[in-house]
């Protein structure tokens, strides 16, 4: 080390060292940083207490507050004055009072995890007496990459609700409540219903013909124009969600055609983006909405438009799932003449993404505006080679097919 290097740390240390006792503070100030702090801490310690104080009359409260969602509470508010109702507990058992004789209550525990099955050579569906609805979707011609049975989703990786309140703005979700199963004598649908009494009740109706896909569900409510606020016998305020799970052994593929689609009534269908979250608030009517995989779909249809709609889109980074889709929408409600009854009708497809499939839904509409274009659920490529996949190359592949030539070699020719 050179003597200049040496003069010039010296010097700088010099400085340090008269920079340091020039800015350090008197006692005076010392002691005003310390009234500073004890300043400080008092607001702080008071704060605390404050908050603690309101924690504890929040929860006493809540403890003094009756559950929204208790059916009790909304079905004795929603009973019309001097009208007698029987005990929840005593219809619950069901309903000795038959809704008709093809229908015949299932024993059910409330406290077990029984689930009502309808199934045929297509689906098989479990429907779950809590929440009265759809608790796992299995296809039952196609299975996972590794073999196994393919679920589109089982237990909390979906969620519906239907959500209705009453003149007293007493709340209740149908998810938290259990319904009581009656099952028809085809064993081809199932009642879920949940009741205050044998005229007062809320049914959830689920329909799977022969060899289909498609289903019918639909929302019946009995005796509560009385009670009910107006809204909820304009509109049902509908809930469905549903995680994607990973099905193809290619997630990157997989992740790249998941995607929610929705048609517009009597208008063309829009898909939302496939690589990023999305959310959209949509108040032109819908004729379906659907949650959508590589192959695979999960369909809703009103037979009246949704008339509001918020579709929520999101890439998970769970290895077990793609995609998180929600959907909050609220549907139109048909009121029967006498104005006792108050229904709304959908289908689910739960099925493959395949174009002929999707398309012989149509096969019998003539009017196109009524057409519901699930086909459009398939990516065909960009436009002009939508066009070729569309006309050319699907037909030319189902003629082939109809020839039971081997799929190898069509694509051999096609390609």
């Amino acid at each position: 080390m050179d003597k200049n290097t040496i003069i010039g740390l010296l010097l700088i240390a010099a400085v340090v060292i008269v920079f340091s006792i020039y800015n350090r503070p008197d006692q005076e100030q010392l002691a005003q940083q310390r009234r500073i702090q004890d300043s400080i801490a008092r607001v702080d310690a008071q704060r605390t207490a404050l908050e603690a104080e309101q924690n504890r009359s929040l929860g006493t409260l809540e403890e003094n507050t009756p559950r929204q969602d208790n059916v009790r509470s909304f079905f004795s508010a929603a009973t019309p004055q001097g009208a007698s109702a029987d005990t929840l507990a005593a219809v619950n058992v069901a309903a000795e009072e038959s809704p008709s004789d093809s229908l015949a209550e299932t024993s059910f525990d409330a406290a077990s995890k029984d689930f009502v099955t309808l199934e045929n050579d297509k689906i098989r569906l479990q429907i779950n007496p809590k929440g009265g609805a759809i608790e796992s979707v299995q296809m039952k011609e196609h299975k996972k990459y590794d073999k196994t049975d393919l679920l589109l989703f089982e237990g909390d990786e979906a969620r519906f609700n239907l959500e209705l309140y009453n003149r007293q703005s007493v709340r209740l979700s149908t998810e938290d409540q259990v319904f009581t199963p009656l099952v028809a004598a085809d064993g081809k649908s199932v009642t879920m219903r949940l009741a205050y009494s044998s005229k007062q009740y809320l049914d959830f109706v689920y329909s799977l013909s022969d060899d289909d896909y498609m289903m019918n569900f639909d929302i019946r409510l009995v005796g509560m124009s009385g009670g009910l606020h107006s809204e909820s016998l304009s509109n049902f305020k509908l809930n469905w969600e549903q995680k994607m799970r990973q099905q193809e052994r290619g997630r990157t593929f997989e992740e790249r055609f998941a995607r929610i689609h929705y048609k517009y009534y009597k208008q063309d269908v829009v898909r939302m983006s496939e690589s990023k979250k999305e959310e959209k608030e949509i108040s032109e009517p819908l004729k379906w909405f659907a949650f959508k995989d590589q192959f695979f779909s999960s369909v809703i249809i009103a037979d009246q438009p949704f008339s509001n709609a918020i579709l929520s889109s999101q890439v998970l980074s769970d290895p077990d799932y793609i995609k998180d889709y929600k959907a909050e929408v609220l549907v139109p409600v048909t009121a029967s003449a006498d104005g006792d009854e108050f229904t709304a009708g959908f289908h689910y497809y739960f099925g493959p993404v395949h174009y002929n499939t999707l398309k012989g839904y149509d096969k019998d509409i003539k009017d196109k505006a009524d057409k519901l274009e699930l086909e459009e659920l398939v990516y065909l490529g960009y436009r002009w080679l939508s066009w070729v996949n569309k006309w050319f190359v699907i037909p030319v592949f189902n003629f082939f097919l109809s020839l039971n030539w081997s799929m190898g070699l069509i694509i051999l020719i096609l390609t």
